[in-house]
C-alpha cells in the first residue's frame, strides 16, 4: 500500500480499491489510499493472529519500554501529524497539535500498565483462588472521523499494553493520520508486528473478526449502535 507521502509500507496488507482523500476546506484531493476488500481484511486479521503469541510473550518491562519508544516516535512526528490532520480533517493547527500530543501521552501513560497488571488472591472455602490478567487476543478498533488520532490511541494504547494485537479501521474520510501512526509503530525497536491499520468497509471488518475465537471488539460508542443494527450477530465485549 502507498502511504500519504507516496512511500511503500509494510504495515498493511495488499489492497484492492483506490480511494481519493479530500481536504474538507478546499475540496482538493490530497492523497490516494487503498481500501481493503473482505479477503484483504481476512489476511490482516490472520497476520495479527500469527504475531499474537510473540507479542503477548514479551516481558512486561520490555513491553513498557517498547511503548515508551512508540510514544517518543509520535512525539518526534508531532508537527507532521498535526499538519496531516489539518489537511485531512479540517482541524485548526493548535487543536491538531494537541491531538498528536494526546496520542503521545496515552502511549506514555499505558507504557506504565504492563508492569502493573496484577492478579489477585481471593480466599475461598478450602484454599486460595488465584486470578491472572492475560491478553484476550486481537482487538478490532473502529475509529470515527471527528477526532481520528486521540480516539485511535484510546483503543490501541491499552490494547497493546495488555499484550493484545490490533487491527484498526480508520474512517473512510480521515484515514491519513492512522496510516502514519501505523508507520511510526513499525520503526525498529517499536512494536511493529503488533499493530495493523487497514481501510476496509465496515461489513468486511466486522465479518472478518466475528468468527475468530481469539478476537475481541473495541469500538467507539458512536459506531457501536450502528454496527449492532447492521450486523446483530456481531457481539461486543
Amino acid at each position: 500500500m502507498q502511504s500519504p507521502t507516496g512511500s511503500a509500507t509494510g504495515v498493511r496488507t495488499p489492497v484492492s480499491t483506490a480511494r481519493a482523500v479530500v481536504n474538507p476546506a478546499t475540496e482538493e484531493v490530497i492523497a490516494t489510499v487503498s481500501q481493503l476488500d473482505a479477503q484483504d481484511t481476512d489476511e490482516a486479521v490472520a497476520r495479527s493472529a500469527a504475531v499474537l503469541p510473540a507479542w503477548r510473550a514479551v516481558s512486561p518491562g520490555d513491553r513498557a519500554r517498547l511503548l515508551r519508544r512508540f510514544a517518543e516516535a509520535v512525539d518526534d512526528a508531532n508537527e507532521e501529524l498535526a499538519r496531516l490532520e489539518v489537511a485531512n480533517s479540517g482541524h485548526t493547527i493548535s487543536n491538531a497539535r494537541w491531538e498528536a500530543g494526546n496520542v503521545r501521552d496515552v502511549l506514555a501513560y499505558y507504557a506504565g500498565a504492563p508492569e502493573r497488571l496484577f492478579g489477585r488472591q481471593i480466599p475461598v472455602s478450602g484454599g486460595v483462588d488465584f486470578t491472572f490478567r492475560e491478553p484476550i487476543g486481537i482487538v478490532g478498533i473502529v475509529v470515527p472521523w471527528n477526532f481520528p488520532m486521540p480516539i485511535a490511541s484510546w483503543g490501541f494504547g491499552p490494547a497493546l499494553a495488555a499484550g493484545n494485537t490490533v487491527v484498526l479501521k480508520p474512517a473512510d474520510l480521515t484515514p491519513l493520520t492512522a496510516i502514519r501512526i501505523g508507520e511510526l509503530a513499525s520503526r525498529p525497536a517499536s512494536p511493529s508486528t503488533s499493530s495493523r491499520s487497514c481501510r476496509a468497509g465496515a461489513r468486511s471488518w466486522a465479518g472478518a473478526l466475528s468468527p475468530i475465537p481469539q478476537s475481541a471488539r473495541s469500538v467507539s460508542r458512536a459506531r457501536l449502535t450502528s454496527a449492532k443494527r447492521s450486523w446483530p450477530d456481531v457481539p461486543s465485549r
